[in-house]
């Protein structure tokens, strides 16, 4: 927190928030494209994602393509397991498992999401709810009573490291799904956490995985590593012109 505060003082950051970033969406602190061009971008996501690797032990994340989710998997068993975001939220607890099983760790784990209200939050708070009842959570995932909560990321400032690897990762997919280029800082960024031998598990669920799942058991999940790959087709700032940043 305290580097991230440092970081977000000398580039004029108010809050970090990565959608807002990338886009220059108005009415927020990064309107201003000259102000916040890919020179700029591209330095800030260097200085963030060196603290947010530092001060972290370990990093995962799991994405599924919600249409393919809504159309492989049938009405019941989506009410079941609930709705895509739910499932991916699923599907970490089930890394951390294998993650706390290799290292021998036996501490609870606080778990902290972003704020959110309706279903997303009632289908979270089952999840939790489930896992406790199953008599073994501590062990398997750290889950105790009271060890999630729903914060405001400009209060908990590990949140907006969290939404900046998110970010790349949604970025990374747009690349592999839809064939879509990206900044270049962006698929750096990726790539940088990607890089980190043994620091960072992305795991995707492509549409056949999720129909080989459907027919066998949708409470497994058999995800498909990401292998390291050249950097994608993106925007490279343009280093040739001095940019006062």
């Amino acid at each position: 927190t305290r580097e991230w505060n440092k970081a977000k003082a000398e580039y004029g950051i108010t809050d970090f928030h990565f959608a807002q970033f990338l886009a220059n969406n108005k009415d927020t602190e990064f309107a201003d494209k000259k102000k916040w061009n890919d020179v700029r971008k591209a330095n800030v996501l260097r200085r963030l994602r060196s603290i947010a690797f530092t001060h972290s032990i370990h990093a995962f994340s799991c994405s599924v393509n919600r249409r393919d989710y809504d159309e492989v998997f049938s009405d019941s068993i989506r009410e079941e397991l609930g709705g895509h975001f739910t499932w991916t939220v699923r599907a970490v607890l089930g890394f951390i498992e294998n993650w706390r099983e290799k290292q021998q760790i036996k501490e609870p784990i606080e778990y902290i999401f972003s704020t959110m209200k309706g279903k997303p939050k009632r289908e979270i708070d089952g999840v939790f709810d489930g896992a406790l009842k199953i008599g073994n959570a501590l062990h398997k995932y750290g889950i105790q009573p009271g060890c999630h909560s729903f914060r405001d990321m400009r209060e908990i400032l590990p949140l907006q490291a969290a939404d900046l690897l998110a970010g790349c990762v949604y970025q990374a997919d747009k690349v592999r799904v839809k064939g879509m280029a990206i900044p270049q800082y962006v698929a750096d960024t990726f790539n940088y956490f990607l890089l980190k031998d043994g620091f960072f598990e992305s795991k995707n669920q492509r549409r056949q995985s999720l129909a080989r799942i459907a027919a066998i058991d949708p409470h497994l999940v058999v995800p498909e590593s990401r292998a390291p790959k050249p950097t994608p087709k993106g925007t490279k700032p343009n280093q040739s012109r001095r940019i006062k940043i």
